[in-house]
């Protein structure tokens, strides 16, 4: 599955209306408060300031976003300088309270949350770059998001980690990757 980052735009905000919240309304199991929050916090992403920018993961062959994030450089430029990535937000078809999440999808979503996680890592390692930072600190907003990126960690080829200069250390619920 070819998965990249794309900064949300207002063809993206209009994409994330039309798959995200438009199906909501057949499906009365799936609260509809987080993903118009997170709709609503896309949309007003161009006004953010200082540096910070929303992001979609987006599924290239099946033309559908995942997830967002947001993005927010922090001393840019500066050797001591990282990248925040905080507030991901899954489509609602990742919802377990969707009548279409079927035992049969469960093991797909696994591995499409997977490469989701990788998109998060590897595309803040690329903004890092761009914004003159070495450090990418992802924010896990409860145990089980932490959980699952050191499960993610811990699978990642440790040539990898040689070849790249890469390690990976957790601070609380914040994990830290450094390149170099």
């Amino acid at each position: 599955m070819p998965i990249e980052l794309r900064k949300v735009s207002k063809d993206v905000v209009a994409e994330l209306q039309h798959q995200w919240l438009e199906p909501l309304s057949k499906l009365p199991d799936v609260p509809d408060a987080p993903y118009e929050m997170a709709v609503a916090w896309a949309e007003k992403s161009p006004e953010s300031p200082s540096g910070t920018d929303v992001h979609c993961i987006y599924d290239r062959e099946k033309e559908e976003a995942l997830a967002i994030a947001t993005f927010k450089p922090v001393f840019p430029n500066n050797p001591d300088g990282w990248l925040k990535v905080m507030n991901i937000g899954l489509s609602p078809w990742f919802d377990l309270r969707q009548p279409e999440t079927e035992e049969s999808n469960r093991f797909t979503r696994g591995k499409i949350l997977g490469q989701i996680a990788s998109s998060l890592v590897i595309g803040g390692l690329e903004l890092a770059t761009s914004v003159g930072v070495k450090k990418v600190k992802i924010y896990a907003s409860n145990e089980i998001t932490l959980e699952f990126f050191e499960l993610v960690v811990s699978t990642m080829d440790t040539e990898l980690y040689k070849l790249s200069e890469l390690s990976v250390d957790t601070h609380g619920n914040w994990l830290v990757f450094t390149v170099g």
